[in-house]
């Protein structure tokens, strides 16, 4: 498992897209962010191995201290690293963890992907272990031993 450390400018809120008969409308402020994160990857596409889930850090750091909420942060940059082909779509995207920073004089993001694996819980796994659950044949026990996170753990299974 590796992962991809990068800054990345400061996205617009996603409060300022309209939708037209279900479609969303972007704003040339958003279409021109997205244009400069793709232009930012170019050559660096590969960086990140291929998953099917990843985890995603977001440390925000804006161009002041005016309220705003974090998660307007996740609809624009997701909609940029898709398309600089990070990912087939953010729906792989099944961990956020995101933290606002004090203001910066050069607003941006700090962004860190990594592959993700599902934990599992004894008492959670089901009678058909990865049959078709496709989420839990990721996290299959080995004997008594279980991946989560980034390491290998020993299950107490008594």
């Amino acid at each position: 498992m590796n992962c991809l450390t990068f800054k990345m400018p400061y996205p617009p809120s996603a409060n300022h897209l309209r939708y037209i008969k279900g479609k969303p409308i972007k704003t040339r402020e958003y279409r021109d962010f997205i244009d400069s994160v793709v232009a930012g990857f170019i050559g660096r596409r590969d960086a990140l191995d291929r998953a099917d889930f990843y985890s995603v850090s977001i440390y925000a750091f804006p161009a002041d201290r005016r309220k705003r909420d974090l998660d307007n942060l996740f609809k624009a940059t997701f909609d940029a690293l898709t398309a600089a082909k990070i990912w087939r779509d953010d729906s792989q995207v099944v961990e956020i963890y995101a933290i606002r920073g004090p203001a910066a004089v050069d607003p941006f993001l700090g962004i860190k992907i990594k592959s993700f694996i599902y934990p599992t819980c004894p008492d959670l796994i089901p009678e058909t272990w990865g049959e078709k659950t496709r989420m839990y044949k990721w996290t299959k026990p080995v004997g008594s031993n279980i991946y989560i996170g980034d390491r290998w753990h020993k299950l107490d299974l008594s």
